[in-house]
């Protein structure tokens, strides 16, 4: 039987039709919006209202990929919202390059990583902002400075928003933005350390930087003058 599904059952249908492919699941209070981050990358928004379904990704570089769509919309019955998750699940992926997806399938196999504490806070706010400024160089643009001199945000690549800094408890932080609700956490298995010393910095920033080159297509990054990443191991600038 086709049933229509109650907006209260939307959330465990998303995650059940997803599975490891939807991180950050959420819900709204009562619980007629759903959503959470596909592949680690794009924002994924669902909604049931008067007997329909309608969804919408987002953060998936539109710009770079403008002949596919964004947002669909269905009567609210489960085989509907099934073809249509399928729909979403095909359309993030056209935005994805194959070397992406194939870097976070292999980063799925690899063992768990231990969850970053802060163990050392070497550098203060300026000299950490510093070294993320001379680390990516002119791939950061745009850049702007908090008012209170403890980070920075700029783009990367001409396309993803950034943010850089060091917190009150001295921890470090640097992440990609995908929409104003979401930042990526999971950089193909990496963590940003939160530690304020310029090695696990550095580590940090290379992680991010490699996401970033696997996300673009090597034609955009070609246009730009930046290298591809070409393999696990690749962080060239």
């Amino acid at each position: 039987m086709n049933a229509t599904i109650e907006p209260t059952a939307l959330r465990a249908l998303v995650e059940k039709h997803f599975t490891d492919r939807l991180t950050s699941p959420h819900t709204d209070e009562d619980g007629r919006l759903a959503g959470g981050v596909l592949y680690e990358s794009i924002a994924l928004e669902c909604e049931i209202a008067d007997g329909v379904f309608s969804a919408t990704l987002s953060g998936g570089l539109d710009e770079l990929f403008p002949g596919v769509p964004s947002t669909i919309s269905t009567p609210a019955d489960e085989l509907r919202i099934a073809a249509a998750l399928d729909q979403l699940d095909q359309w993030a992926r056209l935005r994805l390059p194959e070397a992406y997806l194939a870097a976070r399938d292999a980063a799925k196999t690899d063992p768990p990583l231990d969850e970053p504490r802060v163990l050392r806070a070497d550098l203060d706010a300026p000299a950490a902002v510093l070294l993320a400024l001379r680390f990516f160089g002119p791939r950061l643009t745009s850049v702007t400075a908090d008012t209170d001199g403890l980070g920075i945000s700029g783009l990367l690549y001409g396309v993803f928003d950034f943010g850089s800094g060091v917190q009150d408890d001295g921890a470090f932080s640097a992440a990609v933005l995908i929409d104003e609700r979401y930042a990526v956490r999971d950089y193909l298995g990496r963590e940003v350390p939160l530690d304020a010393d310029p090695e696990a910095i550095t580590a940090g920033l290379e992680a991010i930087d490699r996401w970033c080159r696997l996300r673009l297509p090597a034609a955009y990054l070609a246009e730009l003058g930046f290298a591809s990443a070409a393999g696990a191991g690749d962080t060239a600038r």
